[in-house]
C-alpha cells in the first residue's frame, strides 16, 4: 500500500472470523485495511438499520488491489463491473463494518 507525507497511514486489521477476511487476505495477502481514519461513522447496514463503518482509503491500493475488490463486491452484489467501480469512486466508497475492525493503528502526528 501506498504511504504519504512521511506519516504512518491509518490501518485496520481485519478479524479473521469476519465475512470479507478470507478473500481480503487472498487480494492483499494479509487483513491489514487502509482507513481514511480512526473515528467510525453510522450508515445504513445490510437490514437498513444504522451500523457503524470505517471508510477504506482506497487511493491506498494499487490498481490491481483496487480492481480485485471492485470484481469481488460485483461478484458479491450482483452488480456490473463499472458500476462497482463508479461507486466506489464516488460517494459510497468502500466502506468495512467496523465491528469486523480488531484493531486500528494510527500515527499521532495526524492530530499535531
Amino acid at each position: 500500500m501506498k504511504h504519504k507525507y512521511g506519516l504512518r497511514p491509518t490501518v485496520g486489521y481485519l478479524d479473521p472470523a469476519a465475512p470479507e477476511a478470507q478473500w481480503w487476505s487472498t487480494i492483499f495477502g494479509n487483513l491489514e485495511v487502509p482507513l481514511k481514519g480512526i473515528v467510525p461513522h453510522h450508515r445504513a447496514g445490510a437490514n437498513g438499520e444504522p451500523e457503524k463503518f470505517y471508510d477504506i482509503d482506497i487511493d491506498r491500493l494499487t490498481p490491481e488491489q483496487f480492481d480485485a475488490v471492485c470484481k469481488v463486491m460485483s461478484a458479491k452484489f450482483n452488480v456490473p463491473l463499472d458500476e462497482v467501480r463508479e461507486g466506489v469512486r464516488g460517494e459510497h466508497g468502500l466502506p468495512v463494518l467496523a465491528s469486523h475492525i480488531v484493531t486500528i493503528i494510527f500515527d499521532g502526528r495526524h492530530f499535531l
